[in-house]
Order: C-alpha cells, then structure tokens, then sequence
C-alpha cells in the first residue's frame, strides 16, 4: 500500500509541476494544508478518492492517471468478479459525490431565490421610501 501511496503522491506533484500550479495553491483547491500536501506528494499521507477526483480536475487529467498502479497491483491471477467489484465501488463513491453536489446545488439555488426575493421587496421599498421623500420636497399646490 506504501507503494501506491508514494506513486499515486509522485504523479500529483510531476502533474502539478508540469502545469506550473504552486502547491499551496493546489492545496487550497483541494481543500488541504499545504503541509497535508507535502506529505501526500511524498507518499507520507494518505490521498482520499474524493481528493484524487478533484486532483484530476484540477490537473486536466483522467483519473486513471493517477489509480492505474492501483488497479495493476489486483492480482493478475484474480477473476474478473473481482475487479468490476472494485470498479463498482468507485462508480459508487463517484456517484455519491454527484448526489452531494446535486443536494448542495438546490440548496444554494434555494437560498439565491430567496435572497432575489428578500432584494426585490427591499427595492420596492426604496422606491416607495423615494416616492415619500419627492412628495413631501415637492408638494403639490
């Protein structure tokens, strides 16, 4: 597992390098400590599969790139059963982060809508406040 701690660490840090991202600002986007992405580049710390994604969206790069020592470390003796298990697995966990995102999205859609509301009265009340103040300056004969 070390092993694929280090490589998976290796092909963030030559990736990010290769796209001229400083590491602070790639941890910030990740949502890390700098210091947390020190040690996941030197294969000190454990990266989570919902970091990786990010990573790879950051990077511009297909996922595979980074979990491909992951997958060739199943044994080549292993039935197929076995594999597509673990493919399901990551479909799974891929296909929960979409729900979350989704949830995330109507709430933020909700709140937007409410905030335009709370703004359009307030905007009807600054026209009618405006309204008031040209009617008592200018009275009329």
């Amino acid at each position: 597992m070390e092993k694929i701690r280090k490589d998976i660490g290796k092909k963030i840090k030559a990736k990010r390098n290769e796209r001229g991202i400083k590491q602070e600002v790639f941890a910030f986007e990740l949502g890390i400590s700098q210091s947390a992405q020190s040690r996941i580049e030197n294969g000190l710390e454990d990266i989570s599969f919902v970091q990786i994604m990010k990573a790879a969206k950051l990077l511009q790069t297909h996922i595979s790139y980074f979990i491909s020592e992951v997958l060739s470390q199943i044994d080549t003796n292993k039935n197929n059963s076995e594999k597509l298990k673990l493919f399901e697995s990551l479909i799974l966990k891929y296909d929960d982060i979409i729900k979350q995102n989704k949830k995330i999205i109507v709430q933020q859609n909700n709140q937007i809508f409410e905030l335009n509301n709370k703004l359009e009265r307030k905007n009807k009340k600054i026209d009618e406040l405006k309204l008031l103040i040209n009617s008592k300056a200018f009275p009329s004969a």
